[in-house]
């Protein structure tokens, strides 16, 4: 007989529930280097992407980015809502943002409306400003 501390019980977690919205505006990411501030994409193509009720993420275009600024990083995280999340560097003229970015790799992207994020960047909102024209 198994004493009611050895006993499992199964709870089942609901699925994470995702949000995607366009936005209208222009979107501009900057970031600050000492007194200057550094446009670093700049997209008419934006999205908002949230998960469960969290604040929402701006995702742009990969192509809207300033090219060879971000640098991939060995830091990967497998979400429940997204799949595999792959991080990245931003390089600026000599400073380096760890992990101030991410895509979700295009092959582990779930159905649905997350395949709207296939290819587009979010960035950390503490590192850089964004900004809506």
């Amino acid at each position: 007989m198994l004493s009611e501390a050895m006993r499992t019980t199964t709870v089942e977690t609901p699925e994470p529930v995702f949000a995607i919205e366009p936005i209208t505006n222009y979107v501009v990411i900057s970031v600050s280097i000492g007194a200057g501030n550094y446009e670093i994409a700049l997209s008419g193509n934006g999205i908002r992407a949230s998960v469960s009720g969290t604040s929402p993420d701006v995702y742009l275009p990969e192509s809207d980015v300033i090219p060879q600024v971000l640098v991939p990083s060995t830091m990967t995280r497998q979400c429940p809502a997204l799949g595999l999340v792959q991080y990245f560097h931003l390089d600026l003229w000599g400073h380096r943002f760890e992990n101030i970015a991410w895509s979700c790799a295009s092959d582990s992207v779930l159905g649905g409306p997350r395949t709207r994020l296939n290819q587009r960047i979010a960035f950390d909102t503490n590192r850089v400003t964004i900004t809506e024209m």
